[in-house]
């Protein structure tokens, strides 16, 4: 049985953090990769929703090496990988209004 998105959702561990964490490099990456069907071929994990990013870490096996050969910034795979880490967390969605964690940096841009 088919899950719909929200009942998915529902069921995931999610981290919601400000799109600050990310440097425009990140930004600019991420943006490419969710536009680009080349990289990913028919397994999409990191989609953009409008205002950011969303990654599910769980559909790929080894996010954080895929992510740091994409190009994908230190301090944002630092965020990352101590969120997994801590939180065991299966998404991750980096957005404009989501709040700033205050133990990682940030990036005005």
């Amino acid at each position: 049985m088919k899950l719909g998105i929200a009942s998915y959702l529902s069921q995931c561990t999610i981290l919601r953090c400000s799109t600050n964490h990310l440097m425009i490099g990140d930004v600019q990456l991420l943006g490419g990769i969710s536009l680009s069907r080349q990289e990913m071929g028919d397994n999409e994990w990191i989609h953009s929703t409008g205002s950011g990013f969303l990654i599910r870490l769980n559909a790929v096996s080894n996010p954080l090496l895929m992510l740091k050969n994409f190009g994908l910034s230190k301090p944002a795979r630092r965020l990352i990988a101590n969120h997994i880490k801590t939180q065991d967390i299966e998404l991750i969605h980096f957005a404009a209004e989501f709040d700033v964690l205050s133990e990682f940096p940030v990036f005005d841009w």
